[in-house]
């Protein structure tokens, strides 16, 4: 009989191949073979199970819903703060898709708060990412998202939380351009490469200078097509040629 390890291994491979049936079904394996379902290891695959279902069904969310609760619910029993958080954010994020937005936020204002409880600054502007993502998406709340992103670089850019801090300036930009703003998002958009620039040029490894600046791609991206729909070739070019020397 494989051993719960094992089969968590095997579950992890089938997820990052889109095996989702097959993720599932070694999860639920493994976790029946664990005696205690109130213990760090039940939770973790009681995440896990949530996970796979989230991503095969993500419109009807029952299951990942069932298995994301139960996994706070033994996150709370071993007092693990950080996994709780989480946990939440995995519910925010079922909530979300599965169309309950009301409860989406809930589940996203108590990650943070959560996390403010012990002062996490990189927890505190992971939930509050979540939380902006999910206002973006609504003409009416586009204010707040923009004030949650704003407080998200102004605390990730003090600390040098930079994986937040550009996840937020990416949001604030999105919806720049939804507001047909272009020209404004193109110049900060310019100006974070700049920044990107600035910090990698601190990294003396090469290997980790590159793997720094190719973690922000997204943001070179962004640059590049706000780029090509302003019909400015030539720069998108520049853009592009900006990461590729990284």
């Amino acid at each position: 009989m494989e051993n719960v390890e094992d089969l968590m291994k095997s579950g992890d491979k089938s997820l990052q191949k889109e095996k989702y049936i097959d993720a599932i079904r070694e999860y639920t394996k493994a976790l029946e073979s664990v005696e205690d379902k109130s213990s760090s290891v039940a939770g973790e695959l009681y995440y896990k199970i949530s996970q796979a279902y989230y991503a095969f069904q993500p419109k009807n969310n029952e299951n990942s819903l069932d298995y994301g609760k139960k996994a706070l619910e033994v996150h709370e029993k071993t007092d693990e703060l950080d996994l709780q958080i989480m946990d939440l954010l995995n519910l925010g994020y079922i909530e979300m898709d599965g169309g309950s937005k009301g409860k989406s936020v809930e589940f996203f204002e108590e990650a943070a708060k959560r996390a403010g409880s012990v002062n996490d600054d990189v927890l505190i502007n992971i939930s509050l990412l979540a939380k902006a993502e999910l206002l973006s998406k609504e003409k009416s709340r586009q204010k707040e998202a923009v004030d949650i992103y704003e407080k998200v670089l102004s605390s990730a850019g003090e600390s040098g939380d930079w994986d937040n801090y550009f996840e937020a300036l990416h949001g604030k930009l999105a919806l720049m351009r939804k507001n047909g703003d272009e020209k404004g998002a193109f110049k900060i958009a310019l100006d974070s490469l700049d920044l990107i620039d600035k910090i990698s040029s601190q990294i003396k490894n090469k290997k980790e200078k590159k793997a720094f600046k190719q973690s922000f791609d997204y943001m070179y991206d962004m640059a590049s097509d706000i780029a090509m729909e302003m019909e400015d070739v030539e720069q998108a070019i520049k853009i592009a040629q900006r990461l590729e020397g990284a």
